[in-house]
């Protein structure tokens, strides 16, 4: 007798205040696409002098291993860490070099971007996989500022080797690492180019707000829940410690540099259409007119026909030459001469939801 009332109370109150606090949504708009100005993801340059340029598989590969301790800049902290460089064999002069950024997980030197690394290396570059750098942090208390920092010391590890040229030192990031990217572009002006594979661009707030929300349009869930995204990601994490939520990566210093950019259609992790307005938006503001866009049907997240973690899962049609064509043209400062944007029609099926903020008021009530 006493529990019906307080409980049809209870929930009054309850439905009332979740339906006072609910958070707007909107997806449109809906269905954006991108149209490529040639089916064709090829990379072709302007070559009048007949320079030399190497293909995929040209050269032999030698690996050794090198090792170093990663100092967090802002606590010390240290990670002993493994770094992997391959280099062509039987090739003389001064190579460009290649330095791999890991996505999110926790990968290592051996388990990463093996492939990649060996197909650039035999075409002429010196290359560096390294452990990503973590140290006791985790996936929502990542270091980007401290990670750029040891991205930044194995590029300069690349520079000083005698058969590399220090002013052709590039960078290939991937996913998560696209942020980092930024940070380290602001800490070292002479990096010389990047290949950014699904880069996430915008905040990791909208980033990541933006897959769960294309998560549940894409199988047709009721509306309630796209709210309960809105409410999860509104949330003010700077109560409990966490900043990275709102790091903002977006400008143009991230793109002041010859750039390729690649999708996979399959890819629902990143927002592409709006992702490559704001990238060459942001490139021309910083005077850089080199921005090359590629898309690969059927590929996913990380340009693969399947799961990466599986061995012997490859690369969508010809990314991995593409790449390579592309680093070794650049490298040699040529013009490119194919479309600079390529491939598949890129499509993104809702918009990036970039009024997310924190909303301590809603983050207390909840």
């Amino acid at each position: 007798m006493c529990t019906v009332p307080i409980f049809i109370i209870l929930i009054g109150l309850l439905v009332f205040v979740s339906n006072a606090t609910a958070m707007p949504w909107n997806n449109e708009p809906t269905g954006q696409t991108l149209s490529t100005l040639s089916a064709d993801t090829g990379v072709t340059f302007d070559n009048p002098g007949g320079v030399h340029l190497a293909k995929c598989g040209e050269y032999e590969v030698s690996e050794r291993s090198v090792w170093f301790d990663a100092k967090r800049p802002s606590t010390g902290e240290i990670q002993r860490t493994h770094v992997i460089i391959r280099e062509p064999v039987g090739v003389s002069g001064k190579l460009p070099g290649m330095v791999f950024m890991h996505g999110a997980g926790y990968g290592s030197a051996v388990d990463s971007f093996g492939d990649m690394a060996y197909d650039l290396s035999s075409a002429g570059f010196v290359t560096a996989v390294l452990d990503k750098p973590v140290w006791s942090t985790n996936d929502i208390t990542r270091d980007y500022a401290g990670s750029a920092a040891v991205y930044d010391e194995v590029i300069r590890m690349l520079r000083v080797l005698d058969n590399v040229d220090d002013r052709e030192v590039g960078i290939y990031a991937t996913s998560e690492s696209t942020w980092v990217s930024s940070y380290l572009l602001d800490m070292d002006k002479d990096i010389a180019f990047q290949v950014l594979l699904s880069p996430m661009v915008f905040t990791p707030r909208q980033a990541i707000g933006f897959l769960a929300a294309q998560d549940f349009a894409l199988v047709g869930a009721h509306d309630g829940y796209q709210s309960i995204v809105r409410r999860v990601f509104n949330i003010d994490s700077a109560l409990f410690g966490v900043a990275l939520p709102d790091v903002h990566t977006l400008k143009p210093s991230a793109y002041s540099i010859p750039t390729l950019v690649a999708y996979g259609s399959k890819d629902v992790m990143t927002a592409q259409v709006e992702g490559v307005e704001a990238i060459v938006d942001m490139a021309l503001r910083a005077g850089n007119h080199d921005v090359s866009i590629r898309g690969y049907p059927v590929a996913n997240h990380v340009l693969r026909l399947g799961d990466e973690s599986e061995t012997g899962t490859p690369f969508a049609d010809q990314y991995a030459a593409d790449v390579v064509d592309w680093a070794v043209g650049t490298a040699k400062g040529l013009r490119q001469t194919s479309e600079r944007v390529g491939g598949v029609n890129l499509y993104q099926s809702i918009a990036v939801p970039k009024d997310l903020k924190a909303n301590r008021g809603l983050t207390v009530y909840g």
